[in-house]
């Protein structure tokens, strides 16, 4: 019989994200596994510490950000994993005419 490894609490794509997005994927799937409830509640916590911040850039800089244009127009690589995405991104980050975000920026986008 094989054993279970323990729920691991800082592993959840949500969990530097909008405290609001992950009160309504709460509210959508209420029953919670008992050996996940440590990790939703990291994750309800780091949501909720973060949202001063976000709101505090979003007052700041929301204006600016929406008003500002983009040109050209950016690339978006979009996949499944273990397919080359991210050697992709890798290599068009090598190109000095290209801007771009760290993988940890793409994984935590809130902040």
């Amino acid at each position: 019989m094989t054993q279970q490894k323990p729920a691991r609490l800082f592993e959840h794509p949500v969990a530097f994200g909008s405290f609001r997005s992950w009160l309504r994927l709460l509210w959508n799937n209420r029953d919670i596994d008992r050996k996940f409830i440590p990790r939703a509640l990291f994750v309800t916590l780091s949501t909720l510490l973060l949202s001063p911040p976000r709101l505090y850039e979003s007052v700041r800089y929301g204006r600016i950000v929406k008003n500002t244009a983009i040109h050209p127009s950016p690339i978006f690589i979009v996949g499944h994993w273990r397919t080359g995405t991210t050697h992709l991104h890798n290599l068009l980050c090598q190109d000095k005419n290209h801007g771009y975000v760290s993988v940890f920026q793409v994984t935590a986008p809130g902040l």
